[in-house]
């Protein structure tokens, strides 16, 4: 046994570190009476802190609550640990709604000794609890997982990120630390094994097919594959049904080379074996991070597998190894770590609650390449936290052939490896890479890894699995090492390495392009316009007279095997529209101008309309400066105007204003746009009091068209309905814009209005009263980027509750919604189960002994608001309190301490009414949207 003395000792050394998470997101649960953070017990034996977290030496009830009291407020632990007791009160029985249930532990499972508050955990082996399990007070547990100093007064578990290690002596097979991928399974099998969690599998099926493009919609079963970054597989070798098949990533290297479709026709039907991770993929149950394929009848060599010549096989087991470490920015050096068992050298310049500057180096030894020809690097990373868009700046794979020991004198090259940063703690692969020519024959080449993060952004970096080997090694590529699901391929057979610059006088390659597309962060545009070159090797959607674009891949030498770069809806030359009446062709050669973007992270293409063809087989046409990309109809004037009221943005100009906004953001300023409206799609309504139509600068759908989305009247007034727009009327429009799923520039609902209709500017003009809120619009369903038709047409505006929103009360209910008050009246203690709730965010909650108190400000509480029938509501009586769970795009939405203009905003939720402060609470969100 060891004394709580020298536990704490040992838990201030342990934390001295960072944690995993730098910035974990806490999460609500009242603090109970009784419960404290510093051990509050009746002074028994039962309250003497026993045991060391681990699984031989289990900590009691008052040894966690202890070493958890050593955490900072709301910061998770960065290892789990073992905690034992005998469950003394239930809180939520296991629900197979959730999956997890709530419980106290005490040493001797009464509740007068210390106890343990294990916060929603899950059952046995770390799968959800069925309705058919049962904990009862009595059972003896012994408790794994992660722990949080919940508002630094309440030691518990992290929600679902703890489970049942042991129940009244049973264990899982699963239970302990790292999971294994288990025994081979079906695809039906793994579809029903995965919970939503990342979980180690094998898996094995036919190979029944590919999905060529962005979606799982376009799955197509055949072998004549247009992409070698896929496959899908099913239990037998004529499926069709895309539910009982499961698509696998292949990540870039061997694995590819030996699996995909596109170089294997032959593999269409075989029967394959696959180790990997049971993750999301393509919006489905898939399996990522491939690491072993085996066809049927192949033995399984790979623990004997011949690594060629190898140089440098560092896996981080026990230490840093034979890698030595230097900073020249602050003293925030790589180290060793182990976390469940998995080993890896890290670095982080998140300290003492805040990014800091630092700059730390990962040093290899020195390498002799003497007599060798061809040499690989390969390693296993995460980079997590911090700015996304950062991940190639401040994540350098250096080497160099002269290292003095002193970073300022010794000359520096970069190999890139794609770096990417997914917000996920899932170790991705980088393939091989090539080591440059250049240091083959040489003997003292170094290899180092480049950390920097500033006082603005900070990341962790996580590597293990460095291996550098030589040409015994098997192939080197130097194509798609991110391993993302670039659908345009990999290999880039132009026979140059000089990929160009992006500019005219040197245009990208398509493998140029599609790199320098991958370092952008995902879903965001370049912020200039690149020159591409290369030849149509395949259309997918010929010119239109109706969009006015076209959408097809071009290759270096215009063949389907090279790497190809998605060309998605460019326009014509000299950046006019296409009629209809022009053709292309495969074989045509092409240069394009125009933005780029790494769509969903894993697919570099050019921008939607914000690209066009230069040249066409040499032609460039009349007009090719660029400097104009708005569009067709820029009324002859290149003065698309400022978005002020003295010089309103055109139609043209206001689509660009729009674009240059990230994907779904607002604009943080209104802005005026003047034009003549062309088509109306929803005339004013006296329901929901807005309209919906289109404005160009002469009035007529051939010419450049702006979408006004869910506007208000003259004086930021709700339409009655009696009023009428026509096409041709004249409008100055006044509001804020997004730029809606990154492709569909346009108003921003119920936070625009007409300024002028036709010269009348009406009654008030201010845009003080612009009650409809700041709609972020999420039920614009013209974002489904389908190849269809994304400009907007099918935003049906279905959900806009509309009413007579005049602050005076939440009388006026969407169907099926119902207010605070009735929310109250219809709870009946426990969990009453789903409900939708519209009401007013009026500020937050604090806990206050039997229940809460509201503060009606924005604070800087993230974890929960309050809302209220009243916008003014200030008795916390009739409020209601709402849980905004951690990592949750919910939580970064509501909550008003980084949003403070939702307080006072209308707002519809949808969640569970059941307990929450002690008081009716709406917990678990599915579903938000503003009025």
């Amino acid at each position: 046994m060891k004394t709580f003395k020298y536990l704490f000792i040992a838990a201030l050394a342990i934390f001295s570190f960072n944690a995993c998470e730098d910035v974990p997101a806490p999460y609500d649960i009242p603090a109970m009476s009784g419960q404290s953070g510093s051990g509050s017990g009746s002074g028994s034996s039962e309250s003497t802190p026993e045991g060391e977290g681990t699984l031989e030496s289990p900590y009691n009830p008052a040894a966690a609550n202890a070493y958890i009291s050593t955490l900072e407020a709301d910061v998770n632990s960065d290892k789990a640990i073992y905690v034992k007791g005998i469950i003394c009160s239930i809180k939520e029985a296991p629900s197979s709604q959730y999956g997890n249930a709530t419980f106290y532990i005490s040493a001797d499972g009464k509740n007068a000794g210390e106890k343990f508050y294990v916060y929603r955990c899950y059952n046995l082996g770390n799968q959800k609890f069925t309705d058919s399990d049962v904990l009862n007070v009595g059972d003896e547990v012994i408790i794994y997982g992660k722990v949080v100093n919940y508002r630094g007064d309440t030691p518990e578990t992290v929600q679902k990120e703890a489970y049942i290690y042991s129940h009244s002596g049973a264990t899982d097979d699963d239970g302990g630390e790292e999971e294994e991928p288990g025994e081979v399974m079906t695809v039906a099998q793994a579809l029903a094994a995965f919970t939503g969690t990342a979980k180690p599998a094998i898996v094995k099926g036919c190979i029944v097919g590919f999905i060529p493009d962005k979606s799982i919609d376009e799955a197509t079963f055949n072998g004549n594959a247009t992409a070698k970054t896929n496959i899908i597989i099913a239990d037998t070798p004529d499926e069709t049904d895309i539910t009982k098949c499961m698509p696998i990533q292949l990540p870039s290297g061997n694995i590819r080379s030996k699996v995909n479709l596109q170089e294997n026709p032959g593999n269409y039907k075989k029967v394959v074996t696959l180790t990997g991770s049971l993750e999301k993929y393509f919006g489905v149950t898939g399996l990522k991070s491939v690491s072993k394929a085996l066809f049927e009848g192949e033995e399984d060599d790979s623990d004997d597998e011949n690594k060629g010549n190898v140089y440098l096989d560092e896996k981080f087991a026990d230490g840093l190894g034979s890698f030595t470490t230097a900073q020249i920015v602050n003293d925030y050096a790589w180290k060793h770590e182990v976390y469940n068992d998995k080993a890896y050298a890290k670095v982080s310049g998140y300290a003492n609650g805040a990014s800091q500057d630092a700059e730390s180096w990962l040093i290899s030894p020195a390498i002799d390449f003497t007599g060798e020809t061809t040499a690989s690097i390969s390693f296993d990373y995460v980079i997590n936290k911090g700015d996304a868009s950062l991940a190639a700046a401040n994540h350098k794979l250096m080497i160099t052939d002269n290292y003095t020991g002193d970073f300022y004198t010794t000359n520096w090259d970069e190999i890139e490896f794609g770096a990417t940063n997914d917000n996920t703690w899932n170790f991705r692969s980088t393939g091989n890479i090539a080591i440059p020519e250049s240091y083959m024959g040489k003997e003292a080449v170094v290899i180092a890894f480049k950390y920097v993060s500033t006082t603005s952004a900070s990341s962790t970096w996580e590597v293990n699995n460095v291996l550098v080997t030589g040409e015994k090694g098997g192939s080197v590529e130097g194509g798609d090492n991110t391993g993302g699901d670039n659908t345009g391929g990999d290999d880039n057979t132009g026979g140059d390495d000089n990929t160009g610059d992006g500019t005219l006088e040197s245009p990208y390659t398509p493998a140029g392009a599609n790199a320098f597309a991958s370092t952008l962060a995902s879903g965001s545009n370049s912020d200039k316009e690149v020159y591409i070159k290369g030849i149509i090797c395949s259309i997918k959607e010929a010119p239109s007279s109706q969009y006015g674009n076209a959408t097809f891949y071009i290759s270096a030498d215009g063949s389907t095997g090279s790497e190809q770069f998605y060309v998605y809806r460019c326009y014509n030359l000299g950046n006019q529209k296409f009629t209809g009446n022009e053709q292309l062709n495969v074989g045509d050669e092409v240069i394009i101008c125009g933005k780029v973007t790494n769509y969903m992270g894993n697919t570099p293409e050019t921008v939607q309309n914000a690209a066009y063809i230069y040249s066409l087989n040499g032609e460039t046409g009349d007009d090719n400066t660029g400097d104009d990309n708005t569009g067709d109809d820029n009324t002859g004037d290149a003065n698309t105007g400022d978005g002020t009221l003295a010089s309103p943005y055109t139609p043209a100009g206001a689509n660009a204003f729009a674009s240059t906004l990230a994907s779904g953001s607002n604009s943080d300023k209104e802005v005026y746009i003047k034009g003549i409206i062309c088509n109306v799609k929803y005339q004013p309504d006296a329901q929901y009091g807005n309209a919906t139509f289109y404005i160009s600068s002469d009035g007529t759908t051939g010419s450049e068209q702006f979408y006004i989305f869910r506007c208000y009247n003259l004086g930021n007034q709700k339409f009655t309905g009696s009023e009428k727009l026509n096409v041709g009327d004249e409008v100055i429009i006044c509001g804020k814009v997004t730029n809606y799923m990154g492709n569909t520039p346009e108003t921003v609902q119920n936070a625009a209005y007409i300024y002028s209709l036709n010269g009348n500017t009406g009654g008030d003009n201010t845009g003080d009263d612009n009650t409809g809120g700041d709609d972020t619009g999420d039920d614009n369903t013209g974002g489904d980027d389908t190849g269809d038709d994304n400009t907007g047409d099918d935003n049906t505006g279905g959900d806009d509750t509309g009413g007579d929103d005049t602050g005076d009360d939440n009388t006026n209910l969407p169907e099926g919604s119902m207010s605070v008050a009735q929310a109250i009246s219809a709870y009946n203690g426990g969990t009453t189960g789903e409900v939708t709730i519209t009401a007013y965010i009026v500020g937050y909650a604090k806990s206050a002994g039997s229940g809460f108190v509201g503060e009606f400000s924005t604070g800087t509480v993230l974890s929960n608001i309050i809302i209220a029938d009243n916008p003014d509501e200030t008795d916390s009586a009739k409020c209601m309190p709402v849980q905004l769970k951690s990592k949750t795009d919910i939580r970064t939405a509501l909550n008003i301490s980084e949003n403070p203009g939702n307080l006072g905003k209308k707002v519809t939720l949808t969640g569970s009414l059941e307990e929450y402060f002690k008081s009716p609470g709406l917990k678990e969100l599915t579903a938000y949207s503003f009025e």
